[in-house]
């Protein structure tokens, strides 16, 4: 019996004597064994007495010395088949031979070293999932060595330089296009800046892969449809083609899929294919991490799938970034299952539906829907305030959800977004699958969870409420001072636009949210602006006192009806802080906006606890706007903990004094 063992160093392998150089090798060390044989020397067995002996005597001598001799074979025929057994049932526990993977990482100028630790991710957890890795790094990266191991790999992954079609380097061909770029033969010739680069040509006149084989294209120009950093973003005709041509020499030599990550580590690839129980489009369309760019995995912004070109019978499956473009796509049979690519027996089938629970939709605070209303209400109208609405859910497992939207049974919008174990979120920005916005009305919001292995669990659903006929409420200004009697922020003027008939209602409340002054009361309106000034005076015609106040502007239709709310302050100053407490002796920044136009700065005064009033430097004190000034406040460090009154002071160009004292605690 024998065991082979694997030695691997990235580079260059360890030889016998434990030096560099040579290629990876196995060690066998064999097991001495002795055959069981019996000495047994040649005896004379003719019939002869010896002196003083009989006949008789003889033949039971013969007989003794026959039985011994057949009790010898015997014994020899049951060591033997004993010693079969045990070799056979050691043959049989030994593991299974695992599968090869071979990673290489050829020269990449200054990213070298980058993209070498790339490379080594990968290896790293081909080798966590049990697959005997064979790596190819920079400086060793030469094609006398990529030939040597990479023929019958089950996995073979290239991260480096890529040199595809088209690009602005014609004319097209294949001995250097859409292949590898490797170290050269040369050592001489070795260097990061130095790259050969061997095409598909040279591909499929030197290397055939394991059947089955699964190839991953890490960080290549090209490959994924992105041309080099810093170059434009092609047109997805473009990005198909160049996609489409660098698969196609490895899709010759026997890979049935072709990955091609940009940016995505190539590691949550090699995972998948171990874990999961899917096919290789649903392996592509998983998003490993929250979030969506191209690092995390699937997009799902604009995919798409082509019939490939050059390899007839072969799909593309694009999955491009608005924002980055082409970093993602798969080229081959994409039905090609993980546990086809593993071993048939490696894994039980998954045949456990995914759960979906706890869909709730979400009501921003900003928004406000009629007292009594038990859906949510969104108001997708592009002013910023409430555009889209937030589904929440639990899944018991990564999933693909289908949204589907429908009103009145039709169905309005559908997509498919893949989602993490535990909670998420979707949105739906109120838009039909033709982009145009859906009308108002109720919709109700259907979820449904399908695994990588193709259950689909029960569907959960919630109704939501979209109304969006009023939008872009306003105040300008939001601080305002009419209580000194001066024409410099006597009011200010509210504003909202109609994009429907509608009922408007404007409510002025204070900080108790108490009715204070009605401004437009339950008034039929037509399409357009909504506007109402306000004097800071009640319905009486008596000016309020100073504090913060809302106008809550509300519009009713038939579909529902739903209010904005805009902040007002009706007061000469106004106090900002990112801290609203600060320790004695510390300090302390403040952002100071004074409603009107000031003569100059103003003045600040602190009174801590147990401290006498004392005032800020004017040299702390600067004009950062036309009414905008900084103070840093340096508190002083005896007294007592309790509220610090700030004490704000100003003279406005028409000579009129205000003044505000604001809170805040000392510790």
């Amino acid at each position: 019996m024998s065991r082979r063992w694997r030695i691997e160093v990235e580079g260059a392998p360890l030889g016998p004597s434990g030096r560099r150089g040579g290629d990876l090798f196995g060690m066998a060390h064999r097991q001495g064994r002795t055959d069981p044989w019996w000495d047994m020397p040649l005896h004379d067995h003719r019939s002869r007495a010896p002196s003083g002996g009989s006949h008789g005597t003889l033949h039971r001598r013969d007989a003794i010395r026959l039985l011994a001799v057949l009790l010898a074979v015997i014994a020899l025929v049951l060591t033997s088949s004993a010693l079969n057994w045990v070799t056979e049932a050691s043959a049989a526990d030994e593991a299974p031979t695992p599968r090869k993977a071979v990673v290489v990482s050829g020269p990449v100028h200054s990213l070298t070293d980058r993209y070498r630790d790339y490379a080594r991710a990968i290896a790293n957890e081909a080798a966590a999932q049990g697959m005997d890795v064979i790596r190819i790094f920079h400086p060793n990266a030469t094609k006398a060595r990529v030939k040597k191991h990479a023929n019958g790999a089950d996995l073979f992954v290239y991260v480096g330089h890529g040199n595809g079609w088209p690009s602005p380097y014609g004319p097209f061909q294949e001995t250097t296009k859409n292949g590898l770029g490797l170290d050269y033969d040369d050592p001489d010739k070795r260097a990061s800046y130095n790259v050969l680069y061997k095409g598909a040509d040279w591909l499929r006149a030197n290397i055939e892969l394991a059947p089955n084989a699964v190839v991953i294209l890490s960080h290549l120009s090209y490959a994924s449809g992105n041309a080099s950093s810093g170059m434009a973003i092609p047109t997805r005709a473009v990005a198909v083609q160049r996609i489409d041509n660098f698969a196609n020499g490895f899709l010759a030599i026997g890979a049935r899929v072709v990955w091609a990550l940009g940016w995505q580590p190539g590691a949550d690839v090699v995972k998948a294919l171990h874990r999961e129980d899917a096919t290789m489009d649903a392996v592509f369309m998983t998003r490993y991490r929250s979030g969506v760019n191209p690092l995390n995995g699937w997009i799902g912004h604009d995919p798409g799938y082509e019939a490939s070109v050059r390899v007839p019978g072969a799909t593309i499956h694009i999955d491009p970034d608005p924002q980055y473009g082409y970093l993602r796509g798969i080229t081959g049979d994409l039905d090609f299952t993980t546990t086809e690519w593993r071993d048939a027996t490696a894994r039980p089938p998954d045949l456990e539906p995914p759960v979906i629970s706890g869909v709730s939709a979400s009501q921003a605070p900003v928004t406000l829907a009629t007292t009594g209303s038990s859906e949510p209400v969104f108001t997708p109208n592009g002013d910023g305030l409430s555009d889209s609405v937030a589904i929440s859910h639990r899944l018991s497992e990564g999933a693909f959800v289908e949204m589907a939207v429908k009103k009145d049974g039709n169905l309005v919008r559908r997509t498919s977004t893949w989602a993490l174990a535990g909670p998420g979120t979707l949105t739906w920005d109120g838009r039909r699958d033709d982009g145009d916005t859906a009308g108002e009305g109720l919709f109700k919001v259907i979820l449904t969870p399908t695994d990588r292995a193709g259950n689909q669990g029960e569907p959960a659903e919630v109704k939501v409420r979209l109304l969006n006929s009023m939008r872009n409420p306003t105040a300008n200004p939001t601080l305002f001072h009419p209580a000194d009697g001066d024409d410099l922020a006597a009011t200010t003027a509210l504003k909202a636009r109609l994009t429907r008939d509608a009922t408007v209602s404007l409510l002025i409340r204070n900080a108790s949210g108490d009715v204070v002054r009605r401004g437009i009361d339950e008034a039929a309106m037509s399409p357009g602006d909504v506007r109402f000034v306000w004097d800071g005076t009640d319905d009486t015609g008596v000016m309020l006192p100073e504090g913060r106040y809302h106008a809550r502007i509300r519009v009713t239709r038939p579909q529902g009806s739903y209010a904005h709310e805009v902040a007002l302050r009706l007061m000469p100053f106004q106090l900002s802080t990112n801290a609203r407490s600060v320790r004695r002796g510390d300090k302390i920044s403040l952002k100071v906006l004074s409603a009107e136009p000031l003569k100059g700065k103003p003045t600040v005064l602190a009174k801590q606890p147990g401290i006498a009033e004392y005032k800020v430097p004017g040299w702390k004190i600067t004009r950062v706007g036309a009414s905008t000034f900084k103070v840093v406040l340096k508190t002083r460090a005896a007294g007592k903990r309790g509220e610090m009154k700030v004490r704000v002071l100003g003279t406005d160009t028409a000579d009129g004094t205000q003044s505000k004292v604001f809170t805040l605690t000392v510790r």
